[in-house]
């Protein structure tokens, strides 16, 4: 058995374990503080090397970004470039094209910068895919019109519109389309007016054009219908092909004016010029053909309108509209020889009036063939709108009104001297015959004009000439009572005297002139009040022949007043103390002015 020990040696045993566990322990923490020291020691380099790595990371990320950026500035995509070279042409053609020419301004920025090399080569590539992508385009659209000139009335897709307004920027490209679908469009168009002359429209459901031949005015006027509808079916298809389309599309807006055959003014006088021919011969044939001269009034109308609608549209040096202007002028012509062979033949024998005085059967026809032209004149009015009409209406009214106006003068110098037989068998005419014959064809005249519009100068023109003819007719008459009376020369010395005393030449006393005597002078005044007097109502010619009442009426209101004013002039000559007569106002109180102005107004025919 051990001995047993103390409680301080169990102490000091307890101390000296613990104190070889401690510096176990310590020993331990030495070893980890060891290990610590280098561990800190690799860990510092790593977490500088991560640093440095992250660093190196966000400039590639930079780099990356920036060659990104260049790329899609200044390069295309492959599926770009494959929808250029190979791909439907689209929207995503028109896309990746629009691409390349954002690349190539790209490019030109590029220039400016130390790239200039870069940037070089860049807008060379982009513009040979440019180039091919643009051949392509052109290629398509050509194939495109080929098939449009085979129709009728087509209609054009929007995608053709999108790219004939793409292909503007490249001019020569654009105008080898534009002749395409003008060749195309000539070619079908003519086969279309040909068919339309000879066989009519498809199906039967129009009769051929040239059946209605015997008809100048309808054969001509469809003709011209048909052309004027043609015209506004390609005008609306040239304008959607290549006109001007809202909004644009690639390379719209980057071309400079280019050929003059872009113009689809242009482009379709190209397409009617092969109709210009048939149709003119055609309307030739039918002027050639002596048509007649309203059929030739009314054609020149109706060519007039057509020329002057066609012109507006495509302008007057097209080839339609001058071929127009030709035809129009052709008719013109025609009308012109007709009317005046038949005013001429009109003139060759003129006919003494009738007896009755009024209008021949000869002035007659004249007259309704002016109101023809007339009433053409005014159908083409109406067919114009209501506008001022054609031009050509007015002269030819004038051309025919004219002759009909020399016919009434010639006829009338037919007649022969007051109160003698005239040619008309041994009839009598009265006097003033040959002034109411005019008066009584001017009148015939004036009121078949009055319906119609444009005859206003004209009917004016009439009233003028029918107021002349009326005042000389009274004229004629006052005379021949004057000289009944003794007083026509007599009034004639005495406006010769008035005359000089108003210029101041002295001609002296009327008194003192034998011819006017006082004695003379108030004779012939009292000859003259008692003529109309002594005839009861009688004394004035009743101007029964003049056929209209306003007429006859306003020859007796002239005729009383040019007689009253003759009377007047005498009797004012001799009561004028400056022409020497003295005191005769007592002696011809009886007879005077005003009393025979009263005399002579109870004078009724």
């Amino acid at each position: 058995m051990p001995p047993r020990r103390g409680p301080a040696e169990q102490v000091q045993q307890q101390l000296a374990a613990l104190d070889a566990e401690l510096a176990a322990v310590s020993a331990s923490c030495s070893r980890i503080e060891a290990v610590l020291e280098a561990s800190r020691a690799s860990t510092g380099a790593l977490v500088a090397e991560t640093g440095r790595l992250q660093g190196e990371l966000g400039g590639v990320g930079r780099k990356l970004g920036l060659v990104d950026k260049f790329l899609h500035e200044y390069q295309l995509s492959t599926a770009e470039l494959e929808t250029l070279r190979e791909g439907e042409i689209g929207p995503a053609f028109f896309a990746a094209l629009e691409r390349v020419r954002a690349i190539h301004g790209n490019c030109r920025m590029l220039l400016r910068t130390h790239h200039q090399r870069a940037g070089l080569e860049l807008m060379d590539s982009m513009a040979r895919y440019q180039e091919a992508a643009y051949e392509r385009l052109c290629r398509w659209v050509q194939a495109e019109c080929r098939s449009l000139g085979e129709m009728d009335s087509p209609e054009v897709a929007e995608l053709l519109q999108t790219a004939t307004l793409a292909l503007k920027a490249r001019p020569v490209l654009y105008k080898y389309c534009a002749e395409e679908v003008a060749t195309a469009r000539h070619n079908v168009l003519f086969r279309r007016f040909i068919a339309a002359l000879t066989k009519g429209g498809a199906g039967g459901g129009q009769k051929p054009i040239e059946m209605h031949a015997n008809d100048p005015r309808r054969y001509v006027g469809d003709m011209l219908a048909w052309l004027h509808q043609a015209l506004a079916s390609e005008r609306e298809l040239m304008t959607a092909l290549f006109g001007e389309k809202e909004g644009g599309a690639a390379g719209a807006g980057a071309a400079e004016k280019v050929d003059e055959l872009q113009n689809t003014t242009l482009l379709l006088d190209r397409i009617f010029e092969g109709v210009c021919r048939p149709f003119r011969v055609r309307v030739e044939q039918v002027l050639m053909s002596s048509p007649g001269l309203i059929v030739a009034f009314k054609l020149n109308n109706l060519l007039e309108f057509y020329h002057a609608t066609v012109s507006s549209i495509i302008g007057r040096t097209a080839t339609l509209a001058a071929t127009l202007a030709g035809c129009q002028a052709m008719a013109a012509s025609v009308f012109q020889e007709q009317l005046k062979a038949q005013s001429e033949k009109l003139l060759q024998a003129v006919a003494a009036p009738p007896a009755n005085l009024l209008p021949s059967a000869k002035f007659t026809e004249g007259v309704q063939r002016l109101l023809d032209i007339l009433e053409s004149s005014d159908a083409a009015l109406e067919g114009a709108g209501g506008g001022d009409g054609p031009s050509f209406a007015a002269a030819a009214a004038a051309q025919a009104l004219e002759p009909l106006k020399l016919y009434a003068e010639r006829s009338a110098a037919r007649l022969e001297a007051p109160g003698a037989a005239g040619a008309v068998g041994e009839v009598g005419f009265p006097d003033g015959a040959k002034h109411m014959y005019v008066v009584n064809c001017l009148v015939a005249l004036q009121n078949a004009l009055l319906p119609y519009r444009g005859a206003t100068g004209h009917i004016a023109a009439l009233s003028a000439a029918i107021q002349t003819r009326v005042e000389a007719l009274a004229s004629e008459t006052v005379g021949r009572i004057l000289a009944t009376c003794g007083l026509e020369d007599r009034l004639t010395r005495i406006r010769l005297y008035l005359e000089q005393q108003g210029a101041g030449d002295g001609a002296g006393q009327m008194a003192k002139d034998d011819a006017l005597r006082l004695e003379v002078m108030s004779g012939a005044l009292r000859a003259l009040f008692g003529y109309v007097q002594a005839g009861a109502g009688e004394v004035l010619p009743t101007y029964a022949q003049i056929r209209t009442a306003k007429e006859r009426d306003g020859a007796l209101a002239a005729t009383k007043a040019s007689l009253v004013q003759a009377y007047k002039d005498v009797y004012d000559a001799i009561l004028d103390p400056a022409n020497g007569y003295g005191e005769a106002r007592l002696q011809l109180e009886p007879i005077s002015a005003d009393n025979f102005r009263g005399l002579l107004a109870g004078a009724t025919s």
